[in-house]
C-alpha cells in the first residue's frame, strides 16, 4: 500500500486543538482548515480561514513560535487576543494527509505542541487580523543555569528550594467589583502587614499577580493586569506573597532555614584588599 504522503498529488489539512481553563478539569476547543468538520474529541470545527505559520524544525534552541490566526468574528479567539488575563492556553497541531483518490493510506502526525506566550491584536495594523504565538518546550530551554548570589532569595515561594507548605497562606474571597487593575472583595481576609504583596489571585487556572496590598485597605487588591469582569461574584483564592528578603522569610513564613539568598553573607567589601567602611 502506497502512502498518500509519498504521492506528488494529495490533500492535506491541519487540525488544531486548544486546551485552557481549570487544569484539573480543562476545556477544549478545536478547529480545522478543512472544508468540513472533522470528528474528534472535541469535534474540529471547519474554519477555512484558519492561518498557521510553523517554526522551522531544527536542532537549535531559538525562541521560534507557531503563529495562529482566526477571523475577527470568532468570539473565542477574539477573547484570547483581547489582552484580558486568561488561564494558561496550550495548543496541539496535527497535519492530515489523505489521497485525492482512493487506495492510498492516509497519515496523521502531530507537528507542534506548545503554550501561548503572546498575542498581537490588529496585527500589522489590520483590524481584521490578530495572531496568537505559541512556544514549544524546546524553545524555552535556552535559559541561564545556576543560582544567582544575591541578598534576595532565588527560590519561588512554595516551590523547590523554598520547600514551604502552602497550607494556611491563602484566603477564599468573593469578588465584589473590578475597576481596571483594582479588585475589591466583599469581605476582608483579616491578615496583617503586606501579607498579599507580590502574591497572586487564582481562579480555575487563571493567575494574576498582586502588585500591592496592605492591611489598611484589606478588601482592595492592586493587580499587575486587569482581571476579566466575569470574576465578579466568583469565589477566588488569594495567596500570600514574598518580597524575597530574609526579614519576610523569617517573620511571615518561619522558613529562614531554606532562605535562598546565596549572596546574603557576602561582605560589601573585598576582605583581601579593603576594610569595612
Amino acid at each position: 500500500m502506497v502512502r498518500a504522503v509519498d504521492r506528488p498529488s494529495k490533500d492535506t489539512y491541519v487540525l488544531v486543538r486548544f486546551t485552557y481553563g481549570d487544569p484539573s478539569n480543562p476545556s477544549y476547543i478545536a478547529y480545522t482548515n478543512w472544508t468540513s468538520d472533522v470528528p474528534g474529541n472535541p469535534v474540529y470545527t471547519s474554519e477555512p480561514r484558519l492561518e498557521i505559520t510553523t517554526p522551522e524544525n531544527n536542532g537549535t534552541f531559538e525562541e521560534k513560535t507557531l503563529d495562529v490566526s482566526l477571523p475577527s468574528d470568532n468570539s473565542w479567539f477574539a477573547n484570547l487576543v483581547s489582552g484580558i488575563a486568561l488561564s494558561p492556553t496550550y495548543i496541539q497541531a496535527e497535519e492530515i494527509t489523505k489521497p485525492d483518490e482512493g487506495g492510498d493510506t492516509s497519515s496523521r502526525r502531530i507537528f507542534f505542541k506548545g503554550q501561548l506566550i503572546r498575542t498581537i491584536k490588529n496585527y500589522q495594523g489590520r483590524s481584521d487580523k490578530s495572531i496568537a504565538k505559541f512556544m514549544s518546550i524546546k524553545s524555552r530551554l535556552d535559559i541561564p543555569l545556576g543560582i544567582p548570589a544575591n541578598h534576595h532569595c532565588a527560590w519561588t515561594l512554595f516551590g523547590k528550594g523554598c520547600n514551604k507548605g502552602k497550607s494556611g497562606f491563602s484566603n477564599l474571597l468573593t469578588v465584589d467589583s473590578i475597576d481596571g487593575k483594582v479588585l475589591t472583595t466583599t469581605t476582608s481576609p483579616s491578615r496583617t502587614g503586606k501579607f498579599f504583596h507580590r502574591g497572586y489571585i487564582e481562579y480555575q487556572g487563571l493567575r494574576i499577580g498582586i502588585r500591592d496590598w496592605s492591611d489598611s485597605a484589606q478588601d482592595t487588591f492592586y493587580l499587575v493586569k486587569p482581571p476579566p469582569q466575569t470574576l465578579i461574584g466568583k469565589v477566588i483564592q488569594v495567596w500570600a506573597g514574598c518580597d524575597k528578603t530574609i526579614t519576610t522569610c523569617r517573620a511571615r513564613f518561619f522558613n529562614e532555614i531554606n532562605f535562598g539568598g546565596m549572596g546574603y553573607a557576602i561582605p560589601a567589601y573585598n576582605p583581601l584588599i579593603e576594610n569595612p567602611g
